[in-house]
């Protein structure tokens, strides 16, 4: 019996080492990841990173929680002047948009404490929800080291990535909105709510209260990736480079 037990303990330990090794070599991979010209470490078709994010109110929120609806993570920060420029056509084209339908918008600020993150979502006026990324933990997980912050994510109801967005174009974010629009409309007939409908469901469109959002400038680039005067950057642990 002591002796099977020995063997038992020794099998066990071998299997904890194994999937030690298993779960580093996935990390490894995804930090040392080639990005691509727009800094994307991820691609379309590809399975959204595991994450969990909590957001101002204390609510929670994973890949997993999110499973079975369309959602978009918004990389944004209280320092990226793109961002700023970017988040009043978030808050009424998409999240107003489709929030009634099984949909989710969350904002990721990059490495900034909850307090900074409550007083820049108020000065934007946003009322999606807004999660703290403590050391850019999920930000690393989907763009590489020195990229800019201004991103969305678009994922699918299997968990699936199916739209990237970098910087703030008018042609790439109309085609972001149309997607969402088809995406949800298809989870809505899925669960045969679309068929019981009286009215039919509007079609997303710009909002008139708002300036049709620009083309990408080179000058954006520049305010996406400089850091105010007096933030200094942190080295990330899991990641060979600084945060600009």
């Amino acid at each position: 019996m002591r002796l099977l037990a020995n063997q038992f303990a020794s099998l066990r330990h071998s299997l904890s080492l194994l999937l030690l090794c298993s779960s580093l070599s996935v990390f490894v991979l995804r930090a040392t990841a080639q990005a691509d010209e727009r800094g994307f470490i991820v691609q379309v078709g590809e399975p959204m990173p595991a994450f969990t994010l909590t957001d101002l109110k204390g609510n929670q929120y994973s890949n997993e929680s999110l499973r079975g609806t369309t959602y978009v993570l918004q990389f944004t920060a209280s320092w990226c002047g793109v961002c700023r420029k970017e988040m009043p056509h978030l808050e009424k084209d998409v999240w107003q948009a489709f929030r009634d339908r099984s949909f989710t918008l969350l904002g990721v600020d990059l490495d900034e404490p909850k307090e900074k993150v409550a007083t820049f979502a108020a000065s934007t006026g946003v009322t999606y929800p807004m999660a703290p990324d403590s050391e850019g933990q999920v930000f690393y997980s989907i763009a590489g080291p020195k990229t800019g912050v201004t991103r969305n994510v678009v994922v699918d109801s299997t968990g699936k990535i199916v739209f990237l967005t970098r910087l703030f174009d008018s042609a790439e974010f109309a085609e972001m909105i149309q997607l969402i629009d088809r995406l949800t409309r298809e989870l809505i007939k899925e669960s045969e709510q679309f068929s019981t409908s009286k009215k039919p469901l509007p079609i997303a469109t710009w909002s008139p209260a708002l300036p049709h959002p620009p083309t990408a400038s080179p000058n954006d680039e520049k305010l996406d990736s400089t850091r105010p005067p007096g933030v200094q950057p942190k080295r990330q642990e899991h990641v060979s480079a600084w945060i600009i």
